[in-house]
């Protein structure tokens, strides 16, 4: 069970725009990372709101329209190459001479400025009554999907656009839709966003046709190939949640994927899915100079449980109007933040083996960019969960909250309760081995082969020390089951016990290939060294 005190409503946060005229309105998005193009994990940002005034054509359009323009920004946040698609040829060329002159900051890669391919779109919504408590679904964001530029040259200019019609929920996500054409859509139309149709000044789900425009793939990067059925996890059926996987993984020169690891996960419920499903895809890979070449990529996975066209992701943010009262002025907000990313906190191994549940509290201190600055326990029924979820929380991300639509800092409780009956049936199965049949598990240095890492979360600094503390180090003992999956970990030593329990936390989503003793898969017993060192910012 988990729960963050704070409630919010829709998110708009990130958009850009300027009112054209009333009921009329242009919004321009965030710079997003280009899929699959680069090895940015931070996409570039806009130096200054950018405004634009609404094409005189599109001046009371009763349709929506808009704009995808891909810039390559280099690592000084000078736009280098461009190109533009759009449903609107004015409204393209408008947004393409804005954007392209913008100074940016330039995407960033482990902290560092790198030179990175983004997207940008430009909308132009209908004009709506204003105050109207009845109104269609309205366009936020759009993706152009991208396909090779062999392909894009050879398709007609009605080929290059594909209708397709939109199932979208009462916040605003696109949870189905249905489409006709000769590329594959699918990732980009489920990364569009939507202001929800209203009915009597309630949101409700609608459904809308639309006109997907494509764009030619900047050339050299990955291209996918083949992409396997998507199963929504079993384990997660009886909870009909909603879950999105952002995982970063190598392509590699042969078009397959190597080590994916999660970037963030709105439910860890999700996460293996979301690995066995990217493991299992195929590329054609990056060129550079003509010749096949390694290269970082980064991919959504989206869960929707059938039959569930809108559903939570299971984290909510509450916060009542006394908490509201008693913050201090400098922290409160008009726009809670919105969980991005968690994970569920390690069960303490002794605490597991005896059966014993209980709960913990901390004050998540969040950033102007929605990250975790700071971790403070407040109460815990044995330290030990305590300790665990101080970890987690290092994992956790949100968007910023926001006061007068500036994003601001602030504090969050968060309330995780540990019961045993919880935990995962492969654990209490690995368990029971353990105690009864210890002489299964098979020594790691007995195994046919190495173990070779498929997946490795990296291991957060702890978030719970203070600024004094700029390094540590653990040593952690798990099983590998079966199937690869790393599970059980025990902290055997660490300098700081806020080490021992981040080094468990990051080790438990491990995956590895299936260890082999004799030809079969067997369980295995790994204890492995982790270092700590504090980034500077």
């Amino acid at each position: 069970m988990r729960k963050i005190l704070t409630r919010s409503g829709l998110l708009l946060a990130g958009l850009l725009g300027a009112a054209a005229c009333p009921g009329q309105e242009v919004i321009i998005g965030e710079p997003t990372l280009l899929q699959g193009s680069d090895a940015a994990d931070t996409p570039a940002a806009f130096k200054r709101k950018p405004r634009m005034r609404l094409p005189e054509e599109l001046m009371g359009t009763q349709s929506p329209h808009y704009a995808v323009v891909l810039l390559f920004v280099d690592e000084k946040g000078k736009p280098r190459s461009y190109s533009r698609a759009g449903t609107s040829a004015e409204l393209g060329a408008r947004a393409m001479l804005l954007l392209k002159e913008l100074p940016f900051t330039p995407a960033k890669r482990d902290g560092a400025p790198v030179a990175a391919w983004t997207m940008i779109s430009v909308v132009v919504n209908p004009v709506a009554a204003k105050n109207a408590q009845t109104v269609d679904a309205r366009l936020l964001e759009a993706v152009a999907p991208l396909v090779d530029e062999a392909v894009f040259k050879n398709l007609s200019a009605k080929e290059r656009t594909i209708w397709a019609r939109l199932e979208i929920d009462a916040e605003g996500r696109v949870t189905a839709f249905r489409a006709k054409g000769a590329a594959d859509i699918g990732e980009a139309v489920k990364r569009w966003r939507f202001a929800p149709a209203l009915a009597d000044g309630k949101p409700v789900a609608s459904k809308e046709r639309v006109p997907v425009k494509l764009m030619a793939r900047p050339e050299g990067t990955p291209t996918l190939v083949r992409q396997p059925f998507i199963k929504y996890p079993a384990a997660m059926s009886q909870s009909g949640l909603t879950g999105r996987v952002e995982v970063a993984f190598t392509v590699n020169r042969n078009g397959d994927v190597e080590n994916p690891r999660i970037v963030r996960a709105n439910n860890p419920g999700f996460e293996k899915a979301a690995l066995e499903a990217v493991l299992s895809a195929k590329y054609k890979p990056a060129t550079r100079d003509g010749k096949p070449v390694s290269q970082e990529v980064r991919q959504t996975v989206d869960f929707q449980m059938p039959g569930t066209p809108s559903a939570s992701s299971g984290l909510e943010v509450e916060v009542s109007k006394k908490d509201m009262e008693e913050m201090p002025e400098n922290l409160r907000f008009d726009k809670a933040p919105e969980a991005r990313g968690s994970v569920r906190p390690v069960y303490p191994r002794r605490l597991l083996e005896e059966g014993t549940g209980g709960k913990a509290v901390v004050s998540l201190f969040l950033d102007k960019k929605g990250n975790v600055s700071f971790a403070r326990l407040v109460e815990a029924s044995h330290p030990e969960f305590g300790a665990s979820l101080l970890a987690a929380a290092g994992h956790f991300e949100f968007t910023p909250a926001r006061r007068e639509r500036k994003p601001v800092e602030t504090v969050l409780r968060y309330e995780h309760v540990f019961n045993p009956k919880d935990c995962p049936r492969e654990d209490a199965a690995l368990l029971s081995l353990e105690r009864k049949k210890p002489g299964k598990i098979i020594p790691a240095n007995k195994l046919d082969a190495p173990l070779k890492p498929l997946s490795r979360r990296e291991a957060k600094f702890p978030v719970s020390l203070g600024p004094e503390v700029k390094s540590g180090r653990a040593v952690v003992e798990f099983l590998i089951d079966e199937d690869g999956t790393a599970r059980l970990p025990r902290i055997i030593e660490a300098t700081d016990e806020a080490f021992g329990h981040a080094a468990a936390q990051a080790v438990s989503y491990w995956k590895f290939e299936a260890p082999k003793a004799g030809g079969k898969t067997v369980v295995t017993r790994v204890r492995v060294p982790v270092a700590f060192a504090r980034k500077d910012g």
